[in-house]
């Protein structure tokens, strides 16, 4: 399909250069600027997939999509159909526009299963990741450049985490006492010390 035009009409999108010469040499998106021009905030997750498909990364839409409170943007996670991929993608869904966030490239696994969900500012995300070898807990900022932050570290893993329903703090639940045994914990959005529940 290398050179298909989308279909209907979307248009071609077109990644920026630097992104699709980064995909194909070794199938590791940088986070960075790329992105899709469209006609329609409508199938504008699938006409970014339809472009990692044409860079032969089999994309996949593991995920679908988060909208923020303010309803202006959303974000959704693609992963390669091999699970050596995953991207967060940032939708402006006014503008018709997607740009990723985040990649995470592992030869092995990378495990792209939620929770995954907007911060009470609406101007970062949080997700868990096995970046560091141990599933934690991290959040990045939607603007240009933004690294991840990690939230939780250890010889240890985030089994399971939602945002409290006031949206002042996370609860988690860990494997930070023995790996057989779970606990839950409050935590503060900025991180920080764990109070077991």
């Amino acid at each position: 399909r290398e050179g298909a035009a989308l279909p209907g009409n979307a248009g071609q999108a077109d990644l920026a250069a630097q992104q699709r010469r980064q995909l194909a040499a070794d199938g590791q998106a940088e986070a960075g600027a790329a992105v899709l021009a469209a006609g329609a905030g409508v199938g504008l997750l699938e006409r970014l997939e339809d472009q990692l498909l044409l860079l032969q990364r089999n994309a996949d839409a593991g995920v679908g999509h988060l909208e923020g409170d303010d309803g202006r943007r959303a974000f959704c996670v693609l992963r390669a159909r091999d699970n050596n991929d995953r991207w967060i993608v940032l939708l402006d869904v006014s503008a018709a526009k997607a740009r990723i966030l985040d990649a995470e490239h592992d030869d092995a696994w990378v495990l792209s299963a939620g929770p995954y969900g907007w911060m009470p500012d609406n101007e970062s995300i949080w997700f868990r990741s096995e970046r560091d070898g141990y599933f934690h807990l991290y959040t990045l900022a939607i603007a240009e450049g933004s690294k991840p932050r990690q939230l939780t570290s250890g010889k240890w893993e985030v089994t399971s985490v939602q945002l409290a329903d006031d949206k002042t703090k996370f609860f988690l639940t860990t494997s930070e006492t023995h790996p057989g045994e779970r606990h839950f914990y409050s935590m503060p959005l900025s991180g920080g010390t764990r109070t077991r529940v």
